[in-house]
């Protein structure tokens, strides 16, 4: 089993080649073996890149090669399997190296758990607001929105959204602001201010006082 008989040598290690029949002194002749081959296959897919993703392998022979994630894919964690046998890398930076060992049959293995990076969006704002979707985990490249809703006090005056510099711009129904941060390919804070509001308190004048 696994070995592949090749004919008879004059050789042990059948380095002379198969035994030449019209010869007819005696001789001594040995078995000429060669293990069988199998073919290992990892699937390729989007977000990673294979050195090599077949290879025939003699029996009981490996087979090597490493996986390199996309950088908007570093994130991930490959799962590389074949029926019950699961792959353990050595991981250096995005480059992942793998061996498969002891080869003895045809090989397919899948590869699961490559996804594009998350980042969290924060959303901190002042006492004057109350935050909707204050918090979240997007998807590299996927948008966010938030909404704001002043509180009593705060409402003569619109609420401010930032990113560093950069204000946002809100679309703005029935008292509720909403903002999108959009094409999110990195941790977001944003900053909400509001301000309190003013009132301007006069007196009538009349007679009999001051």
């Amino acid at each position: 089993e696994h070995y592949t008989f090749k004919g008879w040598s004059k050789d042990a290690d059948a380095s002379s080649g198969a035994y030449d029949f019209s010869l007819s002194w005696n001789e001594t002749l040995y078995a000429a073996w060669a293990p069988d081959t199998y073919t290992v296959t990892v699937a390729t897919g989007t977000g990673y890149t294979l050195s090599e993703n077949r290879k025939d392998v003699a029996y009981n022979g490996s087979f090597s090669f490493t996986l390199t994630l996309d950088d908007i894919y570093s994130q991930s964690e490959p799962v590389i399997k074949c029926g019950d046998t699961s792959l353990v890398g050595n991981r250096s930076g995005n480059t992942i190296s793998y061996t498969v060992s002891n080869v003895s049959s045809d090989m397919n293995f899948t590869v699961s758990g490559v996804e594009k990076n998350r980042y969290d969006v924060k959303v901190i704002a002042d006492d004057g607001a109350v935050v909707g979707g204050s918090t979240a985990s997007v998807v590299h490249g996927n948008d966010h929105e938030f909404t704001v809703i002043l509180k009593e006090g705060y409402t003569q005056n619109p609420p401010v959204a930032k990113i560093g510099d950069t204000e946002l711009d809100p679309t703005i129904n029935g008292g509720i602001y909403t903002y999108k941060v959009t094409n999110v390919t990195a941790p977001v804070t944003v900053h909400v201010t509001t301000q309190l509001n003013k009132y301007t308190v006069g007196f009538t004048g009349g007679e009999g006082y001051k």
